[in-house]
């Protein structure tokens, strides 16, 4: 009976796996469309142009390779974010 509830299990735990990496992969595409979209149409009212994107940190810790995906994604998500920011502190009013 455990046997057959692993085997129940395990095409599940991929498929959420599938989905939630699809779901971070669809966020990461959004945030970055959003990045340029924001740098494009606030361009003339910029004070400054905005510096080139700056890298986070990088954790030398390892995580297997799932987590290690989900890390990337949500690390790119977080470097759009920070780029929007950047956009709109260099619109002059």
């Amino acid at each position: 009976m455990y046997e057959e509830k692993c085997k129940m299990e395990a095409p599940i735990k991929v498929s959420i796996t599938n989905e939630i990496q699809r779901q971070l992969g669809r966020i990461l595409d959004k945030s970055k469309e959003l990045a340029l979209l924001s740098t494009e149409k606030l361009k003339p009212l910029y004070f400054d142009y905005p510096v080139s994107q700056v890298e986070p940190a990088k954790d030398e810790r390892e995580f297997p390779p799932l987590f290690a995906d989900i890390r990337a994604m949500l690390n790119g998500i977080e470097l759009q974010i920070d780029n929007i920011g950047r956009t709109i502190e260099n619109v002059e009013l």
